[in-house]
């Protein structure tokens, strides 16, 4: 650690240059490996509406491991690029000592809340698919949709991708842009029966207020990951599923899971378990190939804490970031 009372600033563009996507895919492992044996501490995240349609959001966690403690902050708020230049959402995450209670590092983490979103997908899947799966659907085609499928080409040996989305315009140009940059077949389809037909991996990522991925269309042996902010499952699916992970019980205040709970299709009795404590060794995961599994997360501040504690290390140690004396 840097000398204590002085914080590190760390940018956007510096968190780019010390991490890649596979070091994220690492790093969120590893925290649900200290989720699943209790080494870790996740609290409610916590949002507050601002104005009109914007939000500001508070994720905190204790990793006991690092003696660290910190919060992922952010905001979303609609107006940004249109009236001011800005980002639409503008997170940062803060580091704190658990000792002392002194912040020692605050980061920005755009880039890392969509690859560590994408690396919990992949995380999952590592033990929740089949183990030869090669066709991977994706419904939305926003930057989620970007970072998930990125982080899962680290962990399955894809030969085929079929996206859909809203706008069909957005669709067309993520297939161009995600097959040039991952050597991928990546194919524009026109609606979610397609993606979700023959996938083995299915992941959504939309704001939709519908629900699209129906039971009839999901195959024997399908893993259906869901993260968007709504119900993207039908009413059948979770409750023939074989299986329900989640990352966490009792974090999932908002989004698909939420929804589902909120309605009473699902209970947190039907919570076969959470993937922490799949990658600790407490559960089996995918245990027959026909098994029909949804994996629901909503983000854990631990991931982003472990992510921005490797960059904060690597940061110190090249030289990267700004110091400040706070006292």
């Amino acid at each position: 650690m840097n000398e204590i009372s002085e914080l590190l600033l760390i940018s956007e563009k510096d968190v780019k240059s010390l991490l890649r996507v596979s070091d994220i895919v690492r790093l969120v492992e590893e925290s649900f490996r200290l989720h699943g044996l209790r080494e870790t501490v996740v609290a409610p995240s916590s949002t507050i509406t601002v104005g009109e349609d914007s939000r500001v959001h508070a994720m905190t966690a204790y990793i006991k491991a690092l003696n660290l403690v910190g919060v992922k902050w952010g905001g979303a708020f609609r107006y940004n690029v249109e009236k001011y230049g800005l980002p639409g959402h503008v997170p940062m995450i803060i580091l704190t000592d658990s000792t002392t209670g002194v912040p020692f590092a605050v980061i920005g983490a755009m880039w890392i809340t969509q690859v560590r979103t994408g690396a919990v997908t992949a995380v999952g899947a590592k033990y929740l698919a089949l183990k030869d799966s090669r066709v991977v659907g994706i419904v939305g085609a926003g930057a989620q949709a970007r970072g998930n499928l990125e982080a899962l080409s680290h962990i399955l040996k894809i030969e085929k991708v079929k996206v859909t989305s809203r706008r069909k315009e957005s669709c067309v140009k993520f297939a161009g842009e995600m097959s040039e940059k991952l050597g991928l077949d990546v194919q524009s389809l026109d609606n979610a029966d397609e993606v979700v037909e023959g996938s083995d991996v299915v992941v959504t990522a939309t704001p939709a207020q519908t629900p699209f991925v129906r039971d009839s269309s999901a195959k024997p042996g399908i893993l259906v990951v869901t993260l968007g902010s709504h119900q993207e499952v039908d009413d059948i699916f979770p409750r023939r599923a074989d299986k329900i992970i989640v990352d966490s019980i009792g974090t999932h205040t908002s989004g698909g899971f939420a929804d589902l709970l909120r309605k009473g299709v699902v209970s947190e009795k039907d919570i076969y378990a959470t993937l922490g404590e799949i990658v600790a060794g407490k559960k089996a995961g995918r245990e027959l190939p026909e098994e029909r599994i949804l994996f629901s997360h909503a983000g854990m501040a631990i991931h982003d804490l472990i992510v921005g504690h490797e960059a904060y290390k690597r940061g110190l140690k090249r030289g990267f970031g700004e110091r400040k004396k706070l006292f």
